[in-house]
């Protein structure tokens, strides 16, 4: 499988990381992998790392990456998603995931820096200290 799933609680979210050519049915099956695992927190942030490969590759297949994985859309309920491609001419690509995958019960967004797509991901958990009186 091209896809590791990384969730080591070393970090706040899970990494879904694509080694090699990004295909539809991998995706989904990632997701199943990963949303229907009796420990998995619906809520936590996932982090899919497509810098290594060209996210175009796929535009064919955006379709049917979404409307494959519809049936775990329940399980996905809250949390983050922040898409993570390596440069711009990937974006509008994962964009148009993000479009056609707006019905998603999490909030999805596309990011061409690391820092800006894990600050993203983390500002639900920001954790608001009191004011001193």
């Amino acid at each position: 499988m091209s896809i590791e799933i990384i969730d080591d609680f070393k970090n706040p979210f899970v990494i879904q990381l694509v080694l090699d050519r990004l295909d539809a049915q991998e995706v989904v099956d990632s997701q199943r992998e990963l949303y229907l695992s009796p420990d998995y927190d619906p809520t936590r942030p996932v982090l899919w790392d497509t810098r290594q490969v060209d996210v175009q590759s796929v535009s064919s297949d955006i379709f049917k990456m979404v409307e494959q994985s519809t049936s775990y859309w329940g399980k996905m309920a809250g949390g983050r998603t922040a898409i993570l491609v390596s440069k711009s001419e990937n974006l509008s690509f994962a964009r148009l995931y993000v479009k056609l995958a707006a019905a998603m019960p999490r909030k999805l967004s596309v990011f061409l820096s690391y820092d800006d797509a894990t600050q993203w991901l983390l500002e639900d958990q920001a954790v608001s200290t009191p004011k001193a009186s």
